[in-house]
């Protein structure tokens, strides 16, 4: 996989004797987009605000190697109200998760462009871990390679066409189809269970292609 470089920006900050960075996190729940932290002040950066500390309490990282192949990241996250209501009650399977390092300066201003080292996440499952002495939200993700390695399950069914295609209704009579009558010509005859009867010549006899799947068929004048 081919990664862009560090901006200029970032690469001297990196160098530097006095060296701050942090991660940045981005959890894009149905409910309401989650911006936060492991910097102990909030962050702003783009017009977004990133909160510190109360929100990620700790995430397994991210590793990457050149097969490409899915692997899971998971999040530890604070038992908020919003997390919470998000966990039980969105539909959030395959929300995106993005996560960036960030270079900070004395003011803790966001030096240069934040890298990506972990974009694009799909939300896969959010469980909670509640005690009485407190708790935590697991957010396991998978990386975008779960797509291609994950068998389809995709139907010929007028639901899958409508989760995929919003409005859509070409599948919606799928049913109704092999039990419609289809007319071609010549006179109308009633259907048997032979699959196919031809004519030895191409101007008599009829074809019964259709017989099992249609109700009436007609022969070929």
């Amino acid at each position: 996989m081919t990664r862009a470089n560090l901006d200029a920006a970032s690469q001297a900050q990196a160098s530097s004797a006095s060296l701050r960075s942090g991660n940045l996190f981005r959890f894009q729940f149905p409910s309401g987009t989650v911006y936060a932290t492991n910097m102990g002040v909030p962050v702003s950066y783009n017009g977004w605000t990133f909160s510190p500390g109360a929100t990620v309490l700790g995430w397994s990282g991210y590793n990457e190697a050149s097969d490409l192949k899915p692997r899971g990241v998971d999040f530890t996250l604070s038992l908020l109200p919003s997390l919470v209501s998000a966990a039980l009650n969105d539909n959030y399977q395959n929300s995106l998760v993005d996560v960036w390092i960030a270079f900070f300066d004395q003011q803790y201003a966001v030096v240069g462009t934040p890298y990506p080292i972990a974009p694009a996440l799909r939300m896969s499952v959010a469980a909670l871990d509640v005690s009485d002495g407190g708790g935590s939200i697991r957010l396991t993700c998978e990386t975008g390679g779960v797509f291609f390695a994950r068998s389809s399950t995709t139907l010929c069914t007028d639901q899958t066409q409508q989760r995929r295609y919003p409005g859509d209704t070409s599948l919606a009579n799928l049913q109704q189809v092999f039990t419609r009558i289809v007319d071609w010509g010549g006179n109308l005859q009633t259907a048997s269970n032979t699959n196919f009867s031809r004519g030895d010549d191409a101007g008599g006899g009829s074809y019964g292609g259709l017989t099992n799947g249609l109700g009436t068929r007609r022969s070929r004048a």
